[in-house]
């Protein structure tokens, strides 16, 4: 942290970021980490900027600065993401479910893997077990680890695919390796 703040107090845009980041994610001081990704912000570097919008939606509830971010940087699959979050919850703007899955979609389409899981729940909710499958072997390949839950659950449970609880387990596995389990999905859906 010492070589960051050297590198962030001499101007350093990834200094800056790197050292929010850590601060927001690591410390849970979220004023020195806006203070920090604001710096990067200010040169337009996208990474900061994203995260910043982050910060405002999630830590301090201000959607219109966050959906003002995202909908600068609307050629991002991220910040897509979040311009889909935002008029799904009528985050800064009017809510509007046909635009926020056409964000979504927009976001998937360019791999964005949480993206992808979400649009695959999407159909998995509607009862369209296949597509649903299909997103969520995707962003799996993509390494992400709820769509590996995701399909643990449906082998698991018969749900569009014939029942394997080996074949869950397997699933189940690759996210714990990652650092995901089952029971933290769970409890993490309950909360919201």
């Amino acid at each position: 942290m010492e070589w960051l703040v050297k590198a962030a107090e001499q101007g350093m845009t990834k200094a800056q970021y790197t050292l929010g980041w850590n601060y927001g994610n690591q410390y849970g001081n979220y004023n020195e980490a806006l203070k920090w990704m604001e710096k990067a912000a200010e040169k337009d570097y996208t990474l900061a900027l994203l995260a910043l919008a982050n910060v405002y939606r999630q830590v301090y509830q201000d959607s219109d600065r966050a959906f003002e971010i995202y909908e600068s940087l609307e050629d991002n699959a991220i910040a897509q993401y979040g311009l889909a979050i935002c008029y799904n919850q009528g985050l800064g703007t009017e809510a509007d479910f046909d635009i926020a899955m056409e964000y979504l979609n927009e976001s998937a389409e360019q791999g964005y893997a949480l993206a992808i899981t979400d649009l695959g729940n999407y159909y998995f909710q509607g009862g369209d077990h296949n597509q649903a499958m299909e997103l969520f072997e995707k962003a799996a390949d993509l390494g992400f680890p709820t769509a590996q839950i995701m399909i643990g659950r449906m082998y698991e449970n018969g749900w569009g695919v014939n029942k394997s609880i080996r074949k869950a387990k397997k699933w189940y596995a690759k996210a714990e390796r990652q650092g995901v389990s089952l029971q933290q999905m769970q409890q993490y859906q309950q909360q919201q």
